[in-house]
């Protein structure tokens, strides 16, 4: 004759409650802006003076080739933003967004 398996039943677990520290009421401070680095570039292309591709990818650690894709792909297809560039003396290809005023 074969040996029926029998059920063991694991004990329950018993949830120990414990009284939490009462908080102190945190102020609400104000939304920060975003931080990321899509953001920093929309910001440096909202410029009056707007920003080359070595500037770009100085600020955010990209190289131009990952900065040109996110001005291509995210800035333009995606977020739908329109993007010019023109030829500064002095200073090279100039990317940026029109239509912005000059104190933004």
């Amino acid at each position: 004759m074969a040996k029926q398996p029998t059920s063991r039943k694991k004990p329950a677990k018993v949830a120990v409650l414990t009284a939490a520290p009462a908080k102190a009421a945190k102020a609400k401070q104000p939304a920060k802006p975003p931080t990321t680095k899509i953001a920093a570039l929309t910001q440096m292309l909202h410029s009056k003076q707007g920003a080359t591709l070595n500037e770009m990818a100085t600020k955010t650690g990209w190289q131009r080739h990952s900065v040109r894709g996110c001005i291509s792909g995210t800035l333009k297809k995606r977020l739908g933003l329109e993007i010019t560039s023109d030829k500064v003396t002095g200073r090279g290809r100039v990317y940026r967004i029109p239509g912005t005023k000059a104190g933004a």
